[in-house]
């Protein structure tokens, strides 16, 4: 059953007072808003969701259908304002800056100019067929009901663009047209930046004009976009005539809270939905947008998840008082100088549930004393799933920004990651591998940028990493993207090359090489074959198990790394609590 049917039917329950299984016939006019099933029920239909229908636009929802899903609400001329309850139940965290109250755009013709003002009208006369845009610029361009005086937290917003429905060779050619309505919406004279790394493709011109960027991901079509966001309040997105919702997206608005589930920490890529980032967490919570655990959760475990919350709370503020003895610059600590003091880079902050709390409360000091900044916005490269597409040198997006000076800071952050492999090689390990000087790895870059799309896409500016692995794997990728190349009719070209011999063959007598992994716009795309995109995270995993150098640990790294690559214990059939409660019962070491 659709959520919009399910609505409908619980509004017609509340006006008729009668409730049935859903409620208590003592309240007949309230529309049960806090009910916690509701909740559940878009889990479950979530599932539903996933399966094949022949209309895409099944069982999602639009802003035609507030009336219905924001029964709390009520629409003037310039906004539908939206009620919320204090009483949900369940546990929830980082609700500080959450509103009572939300207003959002009353028609969809009022997000459309909305939407064109906050984007700055870089997207005027583009070809939407085939794009949906999705995130926090489609959330920004719901929630700013007075254009063009838009609230601060929205002003760094990115224009991140999907493309669906279209072969890789059309879907490069979309963001070949794409770039085109960029420029041609531009003064003549303004300069742009191209950036392109494994995951994205940016667009810069002069701040403070919005960045777009293109997920180099491919989707089936638009609800195959939105189900893949890890928070409910992301999964949205504007077709140029429509604002599409998840029925979670919806629910969060209504709410005020995305809910959790095990997908949030052992979520894919490669799965239905992927993982969240802490960043992203607390990123949203300071929209206001917290997190909601559902009853469901906390009785499923013997643990008191309060008391574990307030031990946290506990350790952290005894930290706290630590830190602030320690100097600062200007007196401000960052949540990299508490990471720093506290050893949290040794373990990923959602690796528990221990962890989590911990960096909720530093959140929660950081909304209390003004010397504590848990989250910075304002660099110019935007990062998408992976750590390897962020530059060592973060370059500011504000005033200051300077596309020469950004490309400067790109070649110096490639070539700082040439050194560390030189650096940390103790042991010889390039040497071995033919590798004398600088020049010969030099070529490695996990950045590139260019003054137009023409030049990012030429092969030039492909993105090309070192990696350290076995022969005989090399040259079974090899053949495995050769093959998945061929089933689909494009170009071959080749995946892996040795760094020393160039395109000579790869050397079968030795047990290990050093290879150049290429990313051309044959293979940048995502999804375009499962057995490409699996062999990448294997690439990605022995590139990190061997960032050290280090033999003698590389085995158990690569171990741990594929693992944390790996799809989530959920698609492996492990049962959503049972998985929660062994997350809640780990430790922090």
């Amino acid at each position: 059953m659709p959520y919009l049917m399910l609505r409908r039917s619980l509004l017609r329950l509340s006006n008729g007072g009668g409730y049935g299984n859903w409620g208590d016939s003592h309240r007949p006019h309230r529309p049960l808003v806090a009910d916690p099933r509701i909740d559940e029920w878009i889990l479950d239909n979530e599932i539903w969701l996933r399966r094949e229908h022949r209309d895409w636009r099944h069982g999602l929802v639009t802003l035609v259908d507030a009336e219905t899903i924001f029964p709390n609400s009520l629409l003037s001329e310039t906004a539908r304002i939206i009620t919320r309850s204090d009483d949900l139940p369940g546990f929830t965290i980082l609700g500080e800056t959450r509103r009572q109250e939300l207003r959002i755009q009353p028609s969809t013709d009022s997000f459309k100019r909305t939407f064109l003002a906050m984007s700055d009208g870089l997207l005027r006369n583009m070809d939407w067929a085939n794009i949906i845009i999705a995130g926090g610029i489609v959330l920004g361009s719901l929630v700013n009901v007075n254009p063009p005086q838009h609230e601060p937290e929205w002003s760094l917003s990115d224009i991140d663009i999907y493309i669906h429905g279209l072969s890789p060779g059309d879907a490069t050619a979309k963001i070949c047209h794409i770039y085109d309505v960029f420029r041609s919406n531009l003064p003549h004279h303004m300069r742009t930046l191209t950036v392109r790394n494994s995951k994205t493709i940016t667009f810069y011109a002069e701040y403070p004009l919005r960045r777009i960027q293109i997920i180099l991901k491919l989707a089936s079509d638009p609800k195959d976009v939105l189900l893949n966001f890890d928070l409910d309040i992301c999964s949205m997105g504007w077709d140029g005539s429509d604002v599409w919702m998840l029925p979670r997206a919806a629910r969060a608005l209504e709410t005020g809270y995305n809910t959790f589930t095990m997908n949030l920490i052992q979520g894919h890529y490669l799965s239905e939905r992927k993982a969240s980032q802490p960043q992203r967490i607390f990123k949203y919570a300071r929209k206001g947008y917290g997190l909601r655990f559902l009853p469901v959760y906390m009785t499923s475990v013997d643990h008191d998840i309060n008391s574990l919350a307030e031990e946290a709370r506990t350790w952290a503020w005894h930290r706290y008082l630590y830190i602030t003895e320690l100097p600062a610059r200007d007196g401000i600590f960052t949540r990299a100088d508490l990471d720093d003091a506290v050893g949290f880079r040794r373990t990923r902050p959602l690796s528990s549930f221990t962890h989590l709390m911990r960096h909720v409360a530093f959140w929660e000091m950081g909304q209390t004393f003004s010397n504590i900044i848990i989250e910075k916005d304002h660099w110019a490269s935007t990062s998408y799933d992976t750590d390897d597409n962020i530059p060592r040198q973060q370059y500011a997006w504000d005033a200051r920004f300077n596309g020469a000076a950004f490309s400067a800071s790109i070649i110096r952050s490639n070539m700082e990651d040439v050194d560390e492999w030189r650096l940390n090689d103790f042991r010889g390990r390039l040497r071995q591998h033919g590798v004398l000087c600088n020049d010969q790895l030099n070529r490695a870059q996990r950045m590139t940028s260019a003054s137009n799309v023409k030049d990012i896409l030429g092969t030039e500016k492909d993105i090309r990493m070192l990696v350290l692995l076995p022969v005989d794997f090399a040259i079974y990728a090899n053949a495995l993207v050769n093959e998945a190349q061929a089933d689909a009719g494009s170009e071959e070209r080749r995946l892996l090359e040795p760094v020393v011999n160039g395109m000579a063959d790869i050397p079968t007598t030795q047990q290990e090489g050093l290879f150049l992994w290429t990313i051309g716009p044959q293979l940048m795309w995502q999804h375009m074959d499962r057995r490409i995109d699996e062999l990448f995270e294997v690439l990605y995993a022995f590139r990190r198990a061997n960032r050290t150098m280090d033999e003698d640990s590389q085995i158990s790294r690569f171990t741990k790394e594929l693992l944390r690559r790996e799809t989530s214990a959920l698609d492996r059939g492990v049962d959503e609590f049972v998985a929660f409660g062994e997350w809640l019962s780990l430790t922090p070491q």
